[in-house]
């Protein structure tokens, strides 16, 4: 039998690893789809799974942003454009897209949208990095972009927490049937 401590951190592994998948499986299958060589695909799962990090530091671990379709999203998109020869400047494309793109998407914390909201992110972090390596990208202080990917990368936090702290009460509410 596991002690309460023990079953604790297993919902929180579990709950950490949703937006694993969602920053990996995209550039993983692109790449098989594409042939790209091992090394490569490393690299650019490193990426993603960096980036996602570094955006959830922003958004905080429990919030009403859903990870699996925004944070992990906008990791996969960098992940993308890097996989497909992308530099620098068409990363930072696709951040900018990506956070224009799905930062509105919340949390209900139910594990069957999970799957649809993470599937909703893989396409848009895909369409994302298409753009983005063909020079389309939406301009600094357009919306929650700000002025560059830092700025950008903020304000998807700011819209995170304080930005969604009463959503996420109503949706504790309405999960909880109450």
């Amino acid at each position: 039998m596991k002690s309460k401590v023990e079953k604790e951190l297993l919902k929180v592994l579990k709950d950490e690893m949703k937006p694993a998948v969602g920053c990996t499986e995209p550039v993983a299958v692109m790449a098989e789809r594409m042939g790209i060589g091992e090394e490569r695909l490393a690299r650019a799962i490193a990426l993603s799974l960096l980036l996602t990090i570094y955006i959830k530091a922003y958004s905080g671990r429990l919030s009403a942003f859903c990870g699996c379709a925004v944070t992990a999203a906008v990791g996969a998109s960098a992940g993308t454009v890097y996989l497909l020869g992308g530099g620098d400047e068409q990363v930072r494309y696709a951040i900018k897209n990506m956070a224009a793109d799905v930062t509105g998407i919340i949390c209900d914390v139910g594990n069957f949208s999970c799957a649809l909201k993470t599937s909703t992110g893989a396409g848009a972090a895909i369409r994302a990095a298409l753009l983005a390596l063909k020079g389309v990208v939406i301009p600094d202080d357009i919306g929650i972009v700000g002025r560059g990917v830092e700025e950008t990368i903020k304000n998807m936090g700011r819209i995170s927490s304080p930005g969604m702290v009463e959503t996420d009460r109503v949706i504790l509410d309405i999960v909880g049937r109450g």
